[in-house]
């Protein structure tokens, strides 16, 4: 087990800390699938902190330690209770890149819990979604994100609006365009249709069909929030050369280059 605060004993040095479960289990004689403590230490990149106590390391070399601790007993299943949420977020990414390359290269089973979906879409090749306890979806990453199975999962796993439509012949026409979509429906039933930030175009314009209510500014795209002449409200996602200012008049017009998934009383269908 890795847990959140890394419970690390404060009175061992690194070695110690990483080769106790090794002296406490009897079954154990060497490491699984490295040939040395040492090379278990150079593999998670903290050979050099091996003499130094827990208190003379900063949040990321204790969290190496804590995985190279918990590796050292030759695991079959490894249990990360959310790693890194103490951590920096630029130093958190390039954590779970390290982490990930290691656990891959030893073949170990991980079981990650976090509550940050881009962490699970990253570290996971499966992903199990809950709400309130109950399992919502089990399936690989990509099929999580791409084919929720309801629109809790759909919500939960990235930005995600629902749109009414009318099924016509693989179809569905909705207020902001036609589109192509994945469905059991039939003719004229009407559906939700998923969409995404990315799925909805954005441009400027006099007579648009919908105005920007608020944005987010994120580095390299923004979120639009727009609210379209029905009320609707959806996101968009544009680059950060698109400089919209709030109550700027936009034309909204679905563009999502792939079909899209409908759902109907909260569930895919």
């Amino acid at each position: 087990i890795v847990f959140q605060d890394f419970a690390l004993f404060p009175h061992m040095t690194v070695t110690e800390n990483i080769s106790y479960g090794i002296k406490k289990d009897k079954n154990s004689k060497t490491l699984s699938q490295v040939s040395s403590l040492t090379d278990l230490m150079l593999m998670c990149g903290i050979y050099h902190l091996r003499d130094r106590y827990p208190d003379e390391l900063s949040g990321g070399e204790q969290q190496r330690v804590a995985l190279a601790r918990s590796l050292a007993p030759k695991p079959k299943i490894l249990l990360m209770d959310e790693p890194f949420s103490n951590l920096d977020p630029g130093f958190r990414m390039q954590l779970r890149m390290e982490v990930r390359r290691i656990l891959k290269y030893l073949n170990i089973t991980c079981l990650f819990v976090t509550h940050d979906q881009q962490e699970a879409l990253y570290m996971g090749d499966r992903i199990l979604v809950l709400n309130e306890g109950k399992i919502q979806q089990i399936d690989r990453n990509t099929d999580v994100f791409q084919n929720p199975k309801n629109e809790f999962v759909a919500e939960f796993i990235g930005l995600a609006d629902f749109i009414e439509a009318k099924v016509s012949n693989n179809h569905a026409e909705t207020e902001i365009g036609k589109v192509e979509i994945k469905t059991k429906a039939k003719n004229g039933e009407s559906v939700n249709i998923m969409i995404r930030p990315d799925d909805v175009r954005i441009n400027k314009t006099k007579n648009g069909n919908g105005f920007v209510v608020s944005r987010e500014y994120r580095g390299m795209y923004y979120i639009y929030n727009i609210k379209l002449d029905s009320g609707k409200l959806v996101k968009s996602l544009s680059s950060h050369v698109n400089d919209y200012n709030i109550g700027t008049k936009v034309d909204v017009e679905l563009k999502p280059g792939h079909p899209l998934i409908c759902f109907q009383n909260k569930v895919i269908i």
